[in-house]
């Protein structure tokens, strides 16, 4: 037995809700996960760990409600949670962007567009000048 559509839709937005807290709460905020380097084992866990809370508070509550509504709009946000991590921590923080899959000066790489390799990470203390 399905809920009215008022109140599955209440139900659904609410779990979409839950669902976002627990990522937030999980793991390390976006910004935080876009400084680090790409593809870092700790938050991949975490997004991970979220994204398994969330599919399982999910699959409970519609379980219980018997309402495919709530289980689609509370899936879609845990697999949009889960996309927005995993994007975030495999942008680069030197370039903003994802690394290309080719390597640095391949020859699909974007015309103008500096090579990988000549590119430095800021130091904000070196001890270049100090001699």
């Amino acid at each position: 037995m399905a809920l009215k559509p008022e109140i599955s839709l209440g139900v659904g937005l609410a779990l979409g809700t839950a669902v976002f807290a627990i990522h937030q709460l999980a793991g390390p905020s976006m910004a935080d996960i876009r400084t680090l380097e790409p593809g870092n084992k700790d938050v991949s866990s975490a997004e991970r760990t979220a994204t398994w809370g969330g599919a399982l508070l999910v699959s409970t509550v519609s379980i219980l409600a018997k309402d495919p509504i709530i289980f689609m709009l509370g899936g879609s946000m845990v697999i949009g949670a889960a996309w927005f991590n995993r994007h975030s921590n495999f942008v680069s923080p030197i370039m903003s962007a994802l690394p290309h899959p080719g390597g640095a000066g391949s020859a699909n790489s974007a015309p103008g567009a500096p090579d990988t390799a000549e590119l430095q990470p800021y130091v904000a203390f070196s001890d270049e000048f100090s001699r």
